[in-house]
């Protein structure tokens, strides 16, 4: 008659504990309950009931409306930069247009006519804007994005803190 290693068996069934953080970190970045379920061998049904209780649905869209939010910005930040290279371009032509004019003498209308249409084409080409104007949409943009980051560091700390609350 053999005797069982019962010692054996038993540290075999003793699991790690569960990192719920890191599960529901990865989730609300996209992971399906089922990749999780394989990658921490934890039931998909024990995920699924933690992610409906604690309402993870809801942090993975808010997190990827944050993401989105940001990015946008992003474009606008750019496009905010290639505007102002324009709008410079634009002033500088301007400048030297106007600069163009005054030396011109005033008898020497074919001259004063062509001036006169490049200031048409240069009002056509867009309305000027004041580098303060444009200091200032600039300003706006940096503050939304420190803001937006400064909001996922606070959810990443809540959701830290809500799991070693439920631990």
């Amino acid at each position: 008659m053999q005797k069982k290693n019962t010692e054996a068996s038993h540290t075999s069934q003793v699991r790690k504990p569960i990192n719920w953080t890191k599960i529901k970190s990865e989730y609300c970045r996209g992971a399906s309950i089922t990749a999780l379920s394989k990658k921490y061998n934890v039931a998909k049904s024990t995920i699924s009931v933690r992610c409906n209780k604690e309402q993870w649905l809801a942090s993975r869209e808010k997190r990827t409306n944050r993401i989105e939010q940001k990015v946008e910005r992003q474009i606008i930040a750019k496009k905010s930069e290639y505007e102002q290279a324009f709008l410079e371009a634009l002033y500088e032509l301007t400048t030297k247009t106007m600069e163009g004019i005054k030396s011109c003498a005033k008898k020497n209308s074919k001259s004063l006519k062509e001036y006169s249409s490049i200031l048409k084409d240069l009002r056509d080409i867009g309305v000027y804007r004041s580098n303060l104007d444009l200091k200032e949409q600039k300003a706006r943009i940096e503050r939304l994005m420190k803001d937006t980051e400064k909001e996922e560091r606070t959810t990443v700390y809540e959701l830290e803190v809500a799991d070693e609350h439920a631990q």
